[in-house]
């Protein structure tokens, strides 16, 4: 299901007619994606709800989305941009995320079951900052030690 959950405009300017300064925030529930988002979906001022994702191989892009009680397996993110994206009650199993950056995140009660934050091909780790976990939980998941030491 999907819903407009949220309309943003600007006045019109000389630039085009309003339509082209809208944003529309959408919220999707309990859909399952399957290797990619439909074109129709992004990663961007979205809200899923009970959404499972499976297969993703993402690379580069913005997610600044929210994420309620979703489910996240077999996903891998390549230099993804996660710009204060929040996720509550969500389920990582077996994901891999790849000199990815979390910058303003927020991650209450998730799990973190053997997943890997790991360098690019660069050499570049994942960075969290300005990032805050609570109440959170990881079994077999490894390179975020030295970042959740407190949160777990």
């Amino acid at each position: 299901m999907l819903s407009i959950i949220g309309l943003a405009a600007q006045a019109p300017t000389r630039r085009g007619p309003l339509s082209s300064n809208v944003r529309v925030q959408v919220q999707i529930d309990s859909q399952t994606f399957d290797r990619t988002l439909p074109s129709t979906t992004g990663w961007e001022e979205n809200s899923f709800w009970y959404c499972t994702f499976t297969g993703l191989n993402e690379e580069g892009g913005s997610i600044d989305s929210a994420f309620l009680s979703c489910k996240f397996a077999h996903c891998e993110w390549y230099w993804g941009l996660f710009n204060m994206a929040v996720f509550v009650g969500v389920k990582f199993t077996d994901c891999t995320f790849r000199g990815t950056s979390f910058a303003g995140c927020k991650f209450v009660e998730c799990e973190f079951v053997r997943c890997h934050f790991t360098t690019d091909n660069l050499g570049g780790s994942c960075s969290f900052n300005d990032t805050r976990w609570y109440s959170c939980s990881q079994s077999g998941t490894r390179g975020i030690e030295h970042v959740f030491k407190d949160a777990f």
